[in-house]
C-alpha cells in the first residue's frame, strides 16, 4: 500500500492557497481537500509493516508545533509548483520522531533535505511559452506569500492511491500531537 505521513492543512489557509493556486498556470492542480505537509513518504509497504508503523506513530508527541506557510516557489525544472513551510525546531523534531518510527517499523526512506512544503499544481514536462510567463508572474506576486499560523492538534498516515485524474488520498490513522494530562 502507498503512504505518508503528513500534515493536514487546515481550512483557512487551504482557502488562501487556493486563491494562490488560481493565479498558476495550467497543470493538474491539487485538489484542495489533498493539502498537506509531507513529514515521510513511505511508497508501497506490506499491511503487516504498515501495522508496525502505526504501532510507532501512536508513541510520538510534539508539544509546541506552530506551522506557518510561506513563500511560493517551483522544483523539479518546473514540475511542481509550491507554498513554502517556514522550517522551526519543533517541525524538524516532529519530523525526525516520524522518520525514526519509520526505521524502526523496517521502512528504508529515500534520504532527502526536509524541506516542507504544500503541493499546488504539478506541471507537464513541457510548459508553453505563455504558462512559463504566467509562471513567473504568479511567482512575483506571492513570492512574500505569509499566511496564518496554525497549530496542528494530530499528525496522520495517509494512503495514496494513483487514478488517471491524479492521487487519491484516505486518512488511515491519526495520532494527537499534544501529551494527554493524565
Amino acid at each position: 500500500m502507498r503512504c505518508f505521513v503528513a500534515l493536514a492543512v487546515p481550512a483557512l489557509q487551504t482557502d488562501s492557497l487556493e486563491k494562490v493556486q488560481q493565479a498558476l498556470p495550467s497543470g493538474r492542480k491539487v485538489p484542495p481537500e489533498n493539502f498537506h505537509v509531507t513529514l515521510a513518504f513511505m511508497d508501497d509497504q506490506p499491511v503487516e509493516v504498515l501495522d508496525d508503523l502505526h504501532l510507532e506513530l501512536e508513541q510520538i508527541r510534539q508539544d509546541g508545533l506552530a506551522v506557518e506557510i510561506a513563500g511560493l516557489n517551483t522544483q523539479g525544472g518546473p514540475a511542481i509548483a509550491f507554498a513554502g513551510v517556514t522550517l522551526t525546531d519543533p517541525l524538524i523534531a516532529l519530523q525526525g520522531q516520524v522518520a525514526r518510527a519509520a526505521r524502526r517499523a523496517g521502512i528504508t526512506l529515500e534520504r532527502r533535505r526536509f524541506r516542507p512544503h504544500v503541493t499546488l499544481v504539478r506541471f507537464r514536462k513541457e510548459m508553453r511559452p505563455e504558462d512559463l510567463d504566467k509562471l513567473g508572474r504568479a511567482l512575483q506576486t506571492h513570492a512574500q506569500l505569509r499566511l496564518p499560523v496554525f497549530a496542528p492538534r494530530a499528525f496522520g498516515l495517509y494512503r495514496s492511491t494513483l487514478t488517471s485524474s491524479g492521487a487519491v488520498y484516505d486518512l488511515m490513522a491519526e495520532y494527537p500531537l499534544a501529551r494527554l494530562p493524565f
